[in-house]
């Protein structure tokens, strides 16, 4: 029997344990990127015009987008007037987008959010100027050539209160028997307006002089619409406007009046002519509480008469609760198209738009996770919430609403939406 050497042994033991031991150095073989993670393009502006880059001496503001757990996605502080570009990395659809202006002249700082909005349509960001929003219901702008009006024949009830407007003015009285006359600004052409509203009798003439008689022996009949209104609501006010023609809106009869004063009127809580001489109506009716702490609006911006069965918010349907961190809604079967939170610290005023199903809001929290670059030197800890908004828009969704607020393109009145709504005061 051979016998191996022991030590030629060891020795091939030893070299087999080193060359297994060795470390490998050659490059490591290209890995595969694979492909790019998805984007969302966005391409916004903020529009401003002449008079605020006059105002607004910083002539900037900060866009922030975030996802809608939190993560920032783009912080820029930026210009007005120029496009903000860029590819945000990110798979999702819905966005928190908020924007920050600082104006200087006054300190103020004004802080819009739009929460879970899909902003892929987007071209201004919130807050931009020339943005139509809601139409707008100024008067043509007044002649300047005075003028009187008389009417003869008048005969109604002694101290039936009457008001008469121009679009030069306006003014109301009692009728204690003879002629009434109104003096105003005089234009040819111009609508003059005479409403008996617990009579429910009116007039209306247009202008042929500086000094025009009207026979009042045979006046319209009126339409009277009662609102089925929460008794919440001890105060009204509204704004009411007629378009005989419209394909020209700048010629408007103004049927406003304000009888708050009076009483009750059985008449009705509105008293127009109805349908018998314009195509269409401006209508805008507020209600407020006796504690201020409760407002509702019906804003109908073109509708062919006043609907008598307006759903007019009332506070028992909501319930709300707010502290600076934490903000709970329960909107019970009256969901609204959307809501808003208002707080403010001072001069610096913060609110929050998000749909109806997100019921809870954190307006210390979001504000201070977002760290800002406008606001990093302010003290955000004594935020107050005062209040709470919400609307129901006729026709619109929530995100159809958000979209509304930064169209460029100018909303036709014909397009304009009637909507309902109410605000809670804490």
């Amino acid at each position: 029997m051979r016998f191996f050497n022991l030590s030629v042994t060891v020795c091939l033991l030893l070299t087999i344990v080193v060359f297994s031991c060795k470390k490998d150095h050659s490059p490591a073989p290209p890995t595969d990127p694979g492909t790019p993670g998805p984007t969302r393009h966005l391409d916004l502006t903020c529009l401003a015009s002449q008079a605020r880059l006059q105002k607004d001496t910083s002539k900037k503001y900060e866009l922030i987008v975030a996802e809608t757990s939190g993560k920032i996605l783009l912080d820029t502080v930026t210009t007005y007037n120029t496009h903000v570009i860029t590819d945000l990395k990110t798979s999702q659809t819905l966005f928190d987008v908020t924007v920050i202006y600082n104006w200087v002249v006054d300190s103020n700082y004004n802080i819009l959010t739009y929460k879970a909005v899909d902003i892929s349509s987007w071209v201004n960001v919130p807050g931009s100027d020339s943005i139509p929003g809601s139409v707008s219901t100024t008067t043509p702008p007044p002649p300047t050539t005075s003028g009187t009006i008389t009417y003869t024949n008048v005969h109604t009830t002694f101290l039936d209160p009457y008001f008469i407007n121009s679009n030069g003015g306006g003014s109301g009285s009692q009728w204690t028997g003879g002629d009434i006359s109104s003096s105003f600004y005089y234009a040819p052409g111009q609508p003059v307006y005479i409403i008996f509203p617990f009579t429910k009798l009116y007039s209306i003439h247009y202008l042929t002089s500086s000094a025009d008689v009207v026979d009042l022996s045979k006046p319209d009949t009126a339409v009277g619409v009662k609102f089925n209104k929460p008794a919440v609501y001890a105060y009204s006010n509204f704004s009411l406007f007629g378009f005989p023609d419209t394909t020209n809106f700048s010629k408007l009869v103004n049927m406003s009046y304000y009888a708050t004063n009076l009483g009750p009127n059985p008449s009705g809580d509105v008293v127009y002519p109805g349908k018998k001489v314009v195509q269409k109506y401006f209508f805008d009716y507020a209600f407020y509480s006796a504690d201020n702490k409760n407002y509702a609006r019906c804003y109908m911006p073109y509708v062919d008469s006043i609907p008598a069965d307006v759903v007019i918010p009332d506070p028992a349907w909501y319930s709300f609760t707010a502290t600076p961190n934490t903000v709970s809604s329960d909107f019970g079967t009256h969901k609204p198209t959307f809501y808003e939170v208002n707080a403010n610290i001072g001069t610096m005023y913060f609110t929050i738009t998000s749909p109806a199903d997100s019921t809870v809001q954190h307006p210390l929290d979001f504000l201070s996770s977002m760290k800002s670059k406008l606001l990093n030197s302010r003290d955000l800890s004594s935020l107050k919430v005062t209040s709470i908004s919400l609307a129901t828009e006729t026709g619109l969704n929530y995100q159809a609403y958000c979209n509304k607020q930064v169209n460029l393109t100018k909303i036709s009145r014909s397009q304009s939406n009637t909507e309902i709504s109410y605000q809670h005061i804490f």
